[in-house]
């Protein structure tokens, strides 16, 4: 029998069939995430309680098992995304969900942050031994280690984009409310070619922009960087992904800016609890930006 209930933020009536209570949903009308009562709402009963967004990670992932009802508002869970809308979003409602989410998926996040971090090191090791050697060697050793030093950058660049696509996926799965675990860290190799054109243009773009008195290349950055997202998100080619990008930082420059002062806070913080605390700083600002992405293109209703 299906469950007739009204949204608690608009109080538009929503019906969706049995199997779907006491999860997540969102309310076509408004956008807010809510509770899906155990059976049918009745007048006198309690009101479900509301939540503006999904911190538990448990709502279903990619596909609508939702039947549209004839008469009253349907209900799309979470992963079922609409078209790119441009909206202005306050920073301080990025910071919430941002921690909320974090906070419920913390042992995920500092796991997923390990790991990358532990690639980095080997990354990182192999090449000061290399060095050591160099310096024991004779010039021609030397230059040949130069040159292994050379294409460990280069794959080390490599390696850091792949599992950066696959740590932003894993945020962007947790924010909607998909399931999420380590081994997504891996799974983003279908968006590895785009998403590497896309950092090296904004990175040459950025480099360009900086030399040019500093300031063209703040611009550069605050006006572009969520083509990265969009890519990564599979909402845009590569190329087309910067006029997308602009559309919508250009409403959000101010909260940009107090988000990465905020950033920078986050970082020093994490660095001054002897360094262990990086390992959840790191996370919590890659969350900050991943909420930020999905708010500002419309993407997630944000509270406020």
């Amino acid at each position: 029998m299906p469950i007739d209930f009204p949204c608690p933020s608009c109080e538009k009536r929503l019906r969706v069939p049995d199997e779907a209570a006491g999860k997540k949903a969102q309310c076509p009308a408004c956008g807010s995430l809510v509770d899906v009562p155990a059976g049918d709402w009745e007048v006198g009963d309690a009101v479900p309680e509301a939540s503006q967004w999904h911190a538990s990670g448990g709502a279903p992932a990619s596909t609508n098992p939702y039947a549209a009802p004839s008469e009253v508002g349907s209900v799309k869970p979470v992963g079922v995304q609409g078209k790119i809308v441009p909206t202005a979003v306050d920073p301080g409602a990025v910071l919430t969900v941002a921690w909320d989410i974090w906070k419920a998926n913390l042992g995920l996040l500092v796991g997923v942050t390990l790991i990358v971090g532990v690639v980095n090191m080997l990354f990182s090791g192999v090449a000061v031994m290399l060095d050591v050697v160099a310096e024991r060697g004779n010039a021609e050793l030397e230059m040949t280690i130069d040159l292994i030093n050379a294409g460990l950058r280069i794959l080390s660049t490599l390696v850091g984009v792949y599992l950066g696509i696959g740590q932003a996926q894993i945020n962007l799965r947790l924010l909607r409310g998909q399931s999420a675990q380590i081994g997504d860290l891996f799974a983003g190799g279908d968006r590895f070619l785009p998403t590497l054109v896309v950092s090296i243009l904004y990175g040459i773009a950025v480099a360009v922009g900086t030399a040019l008195c500093i300031i063209p290349g703040m611009i550069v950055a605050l006006l572009y960087w969520p083509a990265y997202y969009l890519v990564v998100d599979g909402k845009s080619t590569a190329i087309e992904s910067f006029q997308i990008a602009q559309t919508l930082a250009k409403p959000n420059v101010g909260t940009t800016i107090i988000l990465v002062v905020a950033s920078v806070g986050i970082t020093i913080a994490g660095i001054l609890a002897c360094g262990v605390g990086t390992l959840f700083a790191i996370p919590l600002l890659s969350m900050m930006w991943a909420v930020l992405y999905l708010g500002i293109s419309g993407q997630l209703r944000l509270p406020g």
